[in-house]
């Protein structure tokens, strides 16, 4: 988890507030990391450094991470999974009309 601070050249940067990496956990590639948004959540918390949201790839952003979050008064910033069971498209799903070559 990383904290950033976004300001202008004019304003003050509150240095009570890291800007800086304020979380690491390493997991081994084949486990998921869906799970690991409340640890780090929980984590920062207790030092006083928790983000007022985060900023998360597709794995973070499930309802129920967001509503996790939420009641640790985190905002969850992620893309929305599409369907799991969507029908695949292909080549054979497509007719076509006429092939021209210049």
């Amino acid at each position: 988890m990383e904290t950033y601070q976004p300001h202008d050249d004019d304003e003050q940067v509150d240095k009570t507030k890291p800007n800086l990496i304020t979380y690491v956990d390493v997991e081994q590639a084949h486990e998921a990391d869906e799970h690991a948004l409340e640890p780090a959540i929980d984590n920062t918390q207790s030092r006083g450094c928790a983000p007022d949201e985060a900023l998360c790839d597709t794995s973070y952003g499930s309802d129920d991470n967001v509503q996790k979050a939420k009641k640790e008064g985190v905002d969850v910033i992620a893309p929305v999974k599409g369907p799991t069971n969507s029908p695949a498209t292909n080549l054979k799903d497509f007719t076509l009309d006429a092939i021209r070559f210049t």
